[in-house]
């Protein structure tokens, strides 16, 4: 979500499901998507892959989650 937003801008609406193997299906809604800015997404995506920043779980409300996913 953090590089979709870094890269088309944060009113770019990203949707995340799961799938039954190991990765993550995207939703990208927005138009003209080209392959450039798929690859700009990429290219971002590694970047902050290669930060190795730490994932830190926590147990939160509903409420409080929906409050941070608005910020995204």
């Amino acid at each position: 979500i953090a590089a979709v937003h870094q890269v088309l801008g944060k009113n770019v609406r990203v949707t995340v499901d799961n799938t039954l193997s190991k990765g993550l299906y995207t939703s990208i809604r927005t138009s003209g998507i080209d392959q450039d800015t798929l690859n700009a997404i990429d290219q971002r995506m590694r970047e902050l892959a290669e930060q190795d920043l730490p994932l830190i779980g926590r147990k939160m409300t509903r409420e409080e989650l929906i409050e941070i996913l608005t910020e995204y």
